[in-house]
């Protein structure tokens, strides 16, 4: 199976596309559900976490870092000019 490439101005042009067709509160609506499953070490150390720096939602505090960390990578792998 090979690949398919699209080069960034492809995709804005896209993403432009979907953001005018869509109104805001429809690209913001979360329709997909993915579960994860922790061992007791793990389970442990998250709720150690979030009982000392007071998370009240974790599944608000489980997006966000999954999301910072994919952004991040996303980022490193930018193509830089110099």
């Amino acid at each position: 199976m090979q690949g398919v490439v699209i080069r960034s101005k492809e995709l804005m042009i896209i993403n432009q596309y979907y953001r005018d067709s869509l109104k805001p509160k429809d690209l913001l609506k979360r329709k997909h559900r993915k579960a994860i499953i922790f061992n007791d070490k793990e389970m442990e150390a998250i709720e150690l976490y979030c009982k000392k720096y007071k998370v009240k939602s974790k599944t608000k505090f489980f997006r966000e870092a999954i999301i910072s960390t994919i952004l991040r990578q996303f980022d490193e792998d930018h193509p830089k000019l110099f």
